[in-house]
């Protein structure tokens, strides 16, 4: 018997016919499984619901979100497929984070009490509030899991192979996010100083977080997208600069001690925009105090930070070129510039794979 098995193991035509048939059933299985899961849920949660006689010719599509700790451009990446899905069926699709309170949307004051998503942003069709909603005779409310959506593994796809499908994502981000109106004009200024004369500029994305989090061993960062030192960066964008022919750059970043180092090696060619950042580093060592990390924010609101950091990334996105780190800001502006950045490249070098 052993050496029927070995011969068969050896046989390289019956083990790729075994990895064939067996490999289709063990996805097809996992399909199964999760389309069951998918299906219990949607017995077990109520996701129609009749608000009031309001708008009978109309059905809203609410999209929520769940997870508490996700900032500004997570909860747009996550929500992005979901609002490609209602428009696909003729729904009205409404962005509600009132009732999951999020604590890098707003402050805790005023937890239940207001939608932070119109801080920023107009609702996607503006000319519904969702006040009106609550009022309203079809209501659909997003519970996730239980709808048909694929969503995108984002980071991936950063940047995008298929242009086609960069112009898919940035159509939807064109159509239905919208600033409102004065952080639209807040941002057009910003612009306006930063970029006068007519030298190409480099716009630069930076997530210096993920590897201090990284350094402090904490599991939270655990599987998020490896980050250069700011050494490391520093050379990478000298190369960038002189292979793409940029004059000056444009720093987005979330540390202060990176910052400082690209200002205090590029001089006047460095632009940035003048905003409180977190102090991840000191000296290159990660700050464990949370307090010392934020020593920036002191007197400050999430929605007035929030604001900063919305602002330049949209300067980000009319940058010549780009070069950046993977994180949910940077994607967003590539996916915003739809295809007219001149060059594009990501630090890509895999995932931290493991506490130390």
């Amino acid at each position: 018997m052993n050496q029927i098995k070995n011969f068969l193991k050896k046989n390289q035509v019956i083990v790729t016919l075994y990895e064939f048939i067996f490999g289709r059933l063990h996805r097809a299985s996992i399909a199964v499984s999760v389309e069951c899961r998918r299906i219990k849920k949607y017995l077990t949660n109520k996701t129609h619901f009749c608000y009031g006689e309001k708008n009978k010719d109309k059905t809203f599509f609410v999209i929520t979100c769940s997870t508490k700790e996700m900032g500004i451009y997570s909860v747009i990446l996550y929500i992005l497929p979901f609002l490609e899905y209602a428009i696909k069926r003729n729904y009205i699709p409404v962005i509600d984070l009132q009732k999951n309170y999020m604590p890098l949307w707003q402050n805790e004051d005023k937890k239940g009490s207001e939608n932070p998503w119109e801080y920023y942003y107009e609702q996607p069709v503006n000319q519904y509030t969702l006040e009106e909603v609550y009022q309203s005779k079809h209501v659909i409310v997003l519970v996730d899991g239980v709808f048909k959506v694929k969503r995108p593994d984002w980071n991936h796809m950063f940047p995008i192979d298929d242009r086609k499908e960069l112009l898919r994502w940035n159509k939807v981000i064109t159509s239905y996010i919208r600033l409102n109106k004065e952080l639209t004009n807040r941002i057009e200024a910003e612009i306006k100083k930063l970029f006068e004369g007519s030298q190409k500029v480099l716009g630069i994305g930076i997530r210096a977080g993920l590897r201090a989090g990284m350094m402090r061993n904490e599991a939270l960062y655990n599987n998020h997208p490896e980050q250069p030192t700011c050494e490391e960066l520093i050379d990478i964008v000298n190369m960038k600069m002189k292979k793409w022919g940029c004059e000056r750059i444009f720093v987005s970043s979330d540390d202060r001690e990176y910052l400082n180092k690209f200002i205090a090696h590029f001089g006047q060619r460095c632009y940035y925009m003048e905003r409180r950042l977190l102090h991840f580093f000191e000296n290159d060592n990660p700050v464990y105090e949370a307090d010392q990390r934020k020593i920036e924010f002191a007197g400050s609101t999430v929605r007035e930070r929030s604001e900063e950091y919305l602002s330049e990334v949209y300067i980000l996105s009319q940058c010549d070129c780009l070069y950046s780190c993977i994180g949910g800001g940077a994607q967003f502006a590539y996916l915003l510039n739809g295809g007219k950045y001149e060059h594009v490249e990501v630090y890509n070098h895999g995932l931290y794979g493991g506490l130390g």
